[in-house]
């Protein structure tokens, strides 16, 4: 019954990814309900964004610290798990350490390398287990941060040393079992380099019965809970080791502090004023500005699945620091749970309409008035999601739409139209401030 072994590890393997693809196909379809949205396609430039911001990570190193402590999770987690290549290729042949017997002296030094790898994830994930939960640092505290997004946080610092566990575990027992010339290998003056120091003291008194079967525990636990993270990932924050990828290849390229044209708005303006190659009488849209997730451009709502929740926005935002109510992470992650409302609304009732509310329930006009557009959210954020796009469009919908904009800004628009400036002063005393109470 070899081949039982190999059948679970494969059904096992499909049932995550059949689960990922799944979520990740529902949460595409709730991304398309958005509107068009000005993309970089430029083959090179995506390129050349998705080095410096998804895998350098350029501007999480504005923190030094915690930059370096991240980076080794995150580089440490795709390094190490290259050993899955090796994994699936045992499931393949029934055979255990297939490259073992074939690199020859090169297979220890890469094992050795991925080993000191998982010890670094290890070391950096326990570190950020303790700012979140002893140290308390202030952004992971904030009123938006509920119970299951610290959980959710929590719960993967505690998963992924427990893989690089799994994985020490098995080099420990084999490597005792190379020593005694049970498993049979190609090289023969290499070593592990940690294996060989901790495996000998704690495993060498085991019998090769024991052995085998922690060999066994370690492989089958490493790969089970990876792929039980792999059915997690798209429920968790953490769906940004994926889509932060693409977010940051699809960065529009623009000048900084530009913002989004109305072309709804510039054809009804061409349709009034009768200016040539404006179309003729122009439909109306159905509303100006975003009330709900579909008005959003497509972009906006992908930059809320990818958002890591690490609160850089906010920490830089002005507003916020001031004692405002706004906090830009806020916003992004209440587009990700009005979306959310509305697959959990197509589950239950097809595809056919949107739940009742809109962005309205979750983010608040003091919230959206507060922001001052100077776009420190946007730089700060370390996979380019930009939480000032969500905002502006809601405040264009209750300026245009609703009708619902503060009086300072009604009293500005009424002096644009009639003054030609936000000031309510007419153009030929527009310069009298210059001149001293002498001259007036």
């Amino acid at each position: 019954m070899w081949w039982l072994d190999n059948v679970l590890f494969f059904v096992a393997f499909l049932l995550g990814l059949g689960l990922f693809s799944y979520r990740v196909w529902r949460i595409v379809q709730v991304i398309r309900l958005g509107k068009p949205s000005e993309v970089s396609f430029s083959f090179g430039r995506m390129v050349g964004k998705v080095v410096r911001y998804a895998l350098i990570q350029e501007k999480m190193f504005q923190r030094p610290i915690p930059a370096l402590l991240h980076y080794l999770v995150f580089a440490g987690f795709f390094i190490v798990n290259l050993e899955m290549v090796e994994v699936f290729v045992d499931a393949l042949t029934d055979e255990h350490r297939f490259f073992a017997r074939r690199l020859g002296e090169v297979y220890p030094y890469l094992v050795s390398f991925l080993e000191l790898f998982a010890v670094f994830v290890i070391i950096a994930c326990v570190i950020f287990i303790l700012r979140r939960t002893v140290v308390g640092v202030r952004r992971f505290r904030a009123p938006e941060i509920d119970r299951h997004s610290w959980l959710d946080a929590l719960f993967i610092l505690v998963a992924v040393p427990i893989l690089m566990v799994f994985i020490l575990l098995m080099n420990g027992a084999d490597w005792v079992l190379i020593e005694r010339g049970v498993l049979d290998v190609a090289f023969r003056e290499g070593r592990f380099w940690l294996s060989s120091l901790w495996a000998p003291a704690v495993l060498g008194s085991l019998s090769e019965g024991t052995l085998h079967v922690l060999s066994r525990v370690g492989w089958w636990g490493h790969n089970l809970l990876m792929f039980g993270l792999l059915a997690y990932l798209p429920h968790s924050k953490h769906l940004h080791m994926v889509f932060s990828f693409v977010n940051v290849a699809l960065t529009p390229e623009v000048p900084r502090g530009a913002m989004r044209p109305l072309p709804e708005v510039q054809k009804v303006l061409q349709t009034y004023l009768g200016v040539e190659g404006s179309g003729g009488e122009e439909e109306l849209p159905e509303r100006f500005g975003a009330k709900d997730v579909p008005d959003l451009p497509w972009k906006s709502i992908l930059d809320a699945f990818t958002c890591t929740e690490c609160g850089r926005c906010t920490s830089e935002c002005p507003a916020n620091l001031t004692g405002k109510k706004l906090s830009p992470r806020k916003i992004v992650m209440n587009v990700r749970d009005r979306a959310e409302e509305i697959l959990r609304y197509w589950a239950k009732n097809g595809r056919d309409g949107l739940p009742e509310g809109s962005l309205f329930s979750y983010i608040s006009r003091e919230e959206l008035y507060a922001c001052t557009t100077c776009q420190a959210c946007v730089e700060a954020c370390p996979v380019n999601i930009n939480p000032l796009t969500i905002i502006l469009e809601m405040r264009r919908y209750l300026a245009l739409d609703a009708g619902q904009a503060p009086r300072e800004w009604t009293l500005m628009f009424s002096n644009l139209e009639n003054n030609g400036a936000p000031w309510q002063f007419p153009p030929e005393a527009r310069v009298q401030w210059l001149r001293s109470p002498q001259q007036k």
